[in-house]
């Protein structure tokens, strides 16, 4: 039944507290770091192995903590970055306007009542609306981790 209200709403049901593209924006963060923790781990482990082998006094230590302490802030601001993205990018665009001026809302609605299948039906037609959000994403992540990488490496660029 609320998959049911949440369709008739267009993807927002307030009084159940379900949102998809709030739900887009989640899975999407939890996707982009499980595919990106592993390569800034990489990162953050090759600074942690320099910054311990520094020489105590030789004032490395500091800098690389602040730069493992940058890796993280910058990761995390572009994680959630790339969630926005992605709800923006559904609610604003793929899935817009969101009433029963857009055709495909009006699918949804209309597939009620037609038999059985309502569940896989409305799924299909989800599938087939938002079918690029794959290459969106993936150009998204491509961006976001060169942006992220480019910011990394300003941090050793010297100050004019």
């Amino acid at each position: 039944m609320v998959f049911r209200a949440t369709n008739n709403r267009c993807g927002i049901y307030e009084q159940r507290g379900v949102n998809i593209f709030f739900d887009a924006k989640s899975l999407t963060e939890d996707i982009v770091r499980k595919c990106l923790s592993e390569p800034k781990s990489e990162i953050v482990g090759a600074i942690k192995n320099t910054q311990e082998a520094a020489f105590e006094h030789s004032g490395l230590k500091p800098v690389l903590q602040v730069l493992r302490d940058q890796i993280d802030q910058l990761y995390e601001e572009a994680v959630i970055h790339l969630g926005e993205n992605i709800r923006n990018y559904l609610e604003k665009d793929q899935l817009a306007p969101l009433d029963r001026s857009n055709d495909f809302w009006v699918s949804v609605h209309e597939r009620w009542g037609k038999g059985k299948g309502y569940r896989n039906d409305v799924l299909d037609m989800y599938k087939s609306k938002i079918s690029d959000v794959n290459s969106f994403l993936s150009q998204n992540a491509q961006e976001l981790w060169q942006n992220f990488m480019q910011e990394v490496l300003e941090f050793f660029a010297e100050d004019e």
